[in-house]
């Protein structure tokens, strides 16, 4: 799919609701393929394109809006090119897998740190760090067992 995108001059990503915290990875996606993106979206989404220049926004329903972004990308070469550029600009320091992931474990480490592992119902082992308490329901056994 990567390689069609790539050869496309203009990506268009449709979003047709908005899902609060939710962004579809087609949009990552588009925006890695270094082409310019006119996007139909609100929210995030369209928050995220606008943020990082990486295309034109469309509010969902608006034809007329659509016809124009379409016809004003294909007619500006240099334009959609500038686009593009900031799109995989964008989706290389922002979004890409490794970088989110780092992020996010990170922030966690930094939430463990300020919460004392007995809060979230972690035991300390000796020095081998937190691990997490369950309870498991044996439904072989009927009965249920605390592991850690």
């Amino acid at each position: 799919m990567p390689a069609l995108v790539a050869v496309a001059d203009i990506v268009l990503v449709p979003l047709k609701m908005h899902i609060p915290g939710a962004v579809p990875s087609k949009l990552y996606e588009a925006m890695s393929s270094g082409r310019a993106l006119v996007a139909i979206a609100s929210g995030e989404a369209a928050e995220i394109v606008s943020r990082h220049r990486a295309g034109v926004v469309v509010a969902p329903g608006d034809t007329a809006g659509l016809t124009m972004s379409l016809l004003d990308l294909a007619r500006n070469s240099s334009y959609r090119e500038q686009l593009g550029v900031q799109a995989r600009r964008a989706a290389i320091a922002q979004f890409d897998r490794s970088v989110t992931i780092s992020r996010f474990i990170g922030y966690l480490e930094d939430q463990l740190r300020v919460v004392s592992p007995s809060k979230l119902g972690l035991q300390t082992q000796n020095d081998s760090g937190p691990s997490l308490v369950t309870n498991q329901y044996d439904q072989s056994q009927g009965s249920e067992s605390r592991s850690a």
